[in-house]
């Protein structure tokens, strides 16, 4: 797995993560998840190395 992929999150694919759960603001879903995970979800991301499925 590429490193690098995590970190190359992008805006379209925050909203769609936000919208799959609910949230139609990508903003306010990035604030909810900092909120009750303690980190945004983009550095969640680049701590878990995870990756997107479509």
């Amino acid at each position: 797995m590429n490193e690098n992929y995590a970190s190359d999150i992008t805006l379209e694919e925050l909203v769609e993560i936000g919208e799959a759960v609910g949230y139609d603001n990508p903003t306010y879903f990035g604030m909810v998840f900092k909120k009750y995970e303690g980190i945004t979800p983009t550095d969640c991301r680049k701590r878990h190395g995870t990756s997107l499925t479509r």
